[in-house]
């Protein structure tokens, strides 16, 4: 792990381009230039096991990132990106500058071998677009029941297929709208537990662990956090009210830790 007093800096030209491609797919949805939908029959793979693995609409993170199957959904992720900064009440550079901050840590997350074919500006802007992207997601489905975003909810509990979630403690300290966001994160994950345990395991276990560190808003104190949204999720299973991130659970959950 890169020390936490190495700097990163933003190549401005780059960032410049970047988000004028996020405001040009924004102008096309907004005139109607471009059709925006997705193909859910595509996302079909052969081999059963893969549906653990293999993003069925929208890729997060670096490991499937760039397929030419998910290029219609990287569109989708750079509009609700927009839609993010815009309720957020900040300015977009400043967003982006958070995640440079901590991008040595953020990238020390993974093998370098999952990470190596990016350069720096390329995969901050990458845990930007797909941090903001999953945030909004996360918040319209929460308080809208539904997305402008077609992403299968899926998507964003697989293994290979996520961000650290320090990516998104750093977008939700840095909105405007930090309780809101929080809150929709911790009960988008809480009803994502409940569809996969029968209603009473699941009742019991939420009213168990409701007082506890994974349920709660985050304060802006620095505490522990987990490793991602699986591992988010991860606790919510096991009813582990200690929100610490220990060795053993990097071992047992962090798709980071199995790409080593």
């Amino acid at each position: 792990m890169a020390p936490r007093s190495i700097q990163f800096y933003l190549d401005r030209e780059k960032e410049k381009e970047n988000f004028n491609k996020m405001d040009e797919v924004s102008t096309e949805l907004a005139t109607g230039r471009a059709g925006f939908y997705l193909d859910y029959t595509l996302r079909t793979d052969a081999a059963d096991y893969q549906k653990y693995f293999q993003p069925r609409v929208v890729t997060f993170g670096p490991v499937h990132h760039g397929q030419p199957k998910y290029e219609r959904a990287e569109k989708f992720k750079l509009i609700m990106a927009g839609n993010f900064i815009r309720y957020s009440d900040q300015q977009r550079h400043d967003l982006l500058s958070k995640i440079a901050d901590r991008f040595y840590v953020l990238r020390a997350s993974y093998n370098w071998e999952v990470t190596k074919k990016y350069d720096n500006d390329y995969l901050a802007w990458m845990f930007f677009i797909d941090g903001c992207s999953m945030l909004q997601f996360i918040h319209e489905r929460h308080t809208r029941g539904s997305s402008q975003a077609p992403f299968d909810e899926q998507d964003l509990f697989l293994l290979e297929n996520q961000i650290p979630y320090e990516v998104l403690r750093l977008l939700m300290e840095s909105s405007t709208k930090f309780e809101e966001f929080s809150t929709s994160v911790h009960k988008f994950v809480q009803r994502q537990f409940s569809t996969t345990q029968s209603a009473h395991e699941s009742n019991s276990a939420i009213i168990e662990i409701a007082n506890g560190p994974v349920i709660e808003t985050y304060s802006h104190t620095p505490t522990p956090t987990p490793t991602h949204l699986l591992d988010l999720l991860r606790k919510l299973f096991s009813g582990d009210k200690d929100n610490t991130v220990t060795e053993r659970d990097m071992q047992r959950s962090s798709t980071f830790a199995l790409l080593n």
